[in-house]
């Protein structure tokens, strides 16, 4: 399993989900283009000291995502505010990669269109959403813990 954050615009995000892929032994990988500079000095502030455990990958496009290996390798699984399959109800495989949408917009329809499963948090209706990395964080966790990932850490 991986998470997926497409077009992330806040670095503490970035930073949340590399401390996450850290702790879980999880890859993660960030499609551009990015709302910030990209620098190595930026990804160590935001991630703390736990950037040396953490598996990511960098694209800069959507498309370079695609033509990569990652893509035709597994199921995506995009998180969403509202549509969808409850996350809880959902059944998760190994190979699935957890898409995350950008913080402000979410997924241009023409990304979203290529997803193979939408799953959402269910919560209170006056609430809207999430914040981005809670979100992965809630929803990888339940997913991996149905796997009994944690036994193995």
């Amino acid at each position: 399993m991986r998470l997926v954050f497409h077009q992330p615009e806040i670095p503490q995000n970035v930073g949340a989900l590399l401390r996450l892929s850290a702790a879980f032994q999880i890859p993660i990988d960030f499609i551009g283009p990015f709302s910030f500079i990209w620098s190595d000095r930026q990804l160590k502030r935001a991630s703390l000291d736990y950037l040396p455990w953490a598996s990511y990958n960098k694209y800069t496009s959507f498309n370079q995502y695609q033509h990569s290996g990652a893509w035709h390798q597994r199921r995506h699984v995009f998180l969403v505010p509202s549509k969808g399959t409850p996350f809880c109800a959902f059944a998760f495989s190994p190979s699935d990669a957890l898409v995350l949408g950008s913080e402000s917009c979410g997924f241009p329809a023409e990304i979203e269109a290529q997803g193979d499963h939408f799953v959402h948090i269910p919560m209170f209706k006056s609430v809207r959403s999430l914040n981005v990395a809670m979100t992965g964080a809630i929803v990888l966790t339940w997913a991996l813990g149905k796997q009994n990932h944690f036994q193995d850490l």
